[in-house]
């Protein structure tokens, strides 16, 4: 989604990058799927092409938290809440570490492929992208 913004913006991996605050390699890397990058630098690259980020969408109620990495933590801690879900438990569901959970609950950035872990167990969308009015 973000490389074919790109292309229709018709900006190279080096304008994308100045207008993201980015390294061209980096624009590159996430285009090309080449590694799994941070919600920070995902979000950074969106901002960039003048798209909007929404992470953890609902799927059955389509209720979208707007991008950062704070708002995935707030969701997250939404859901253990109202589900009565210890960290504990939720590690069990998700498989990842406690680390990896308590970082994502409190606003730190995580890698794009936890995020995806997170949002298939919990059967939420983990990334969705929308070109932002006035770009």
């Amino acid at each position: 989604m973000l490389s074919q913004r790109r292309a229709q913006l018709g900006w190279t991996l080096e304008e994308a990058g100045t207008a993201s605050g980015l390294h061209h390699t980096a624009i590159r890397y996430i285009d090309q799927h080449l590694h799994d990058p941070y919600v920070s630098t995902v979000d950074k690259y969106a901002r960039g092409l003048g798209m909007s980020a929404y992470y953890l969408t609902d799927r059955e109620q389509n209720h979208s938290v707007c991008a950062g990495h704070k708002a995935i933590g707030r969701r997250l801690h939404e859901y253990r809440e109202n589900h009565g879900i210890s960290i504990r438990g939720l590690e069990r569901i998700v498989g990842l570490n406690r680390a990896t959970l308590c970082a994502a609950e409190h606003g730190k950035s995580i890698r794009l492929c936890n995020l995806f872990k997170i949002a298939r167990s919990l059967h939420f969308h983990a990334l969705a992208f929308k070109v932002r009015i006035g770009h």
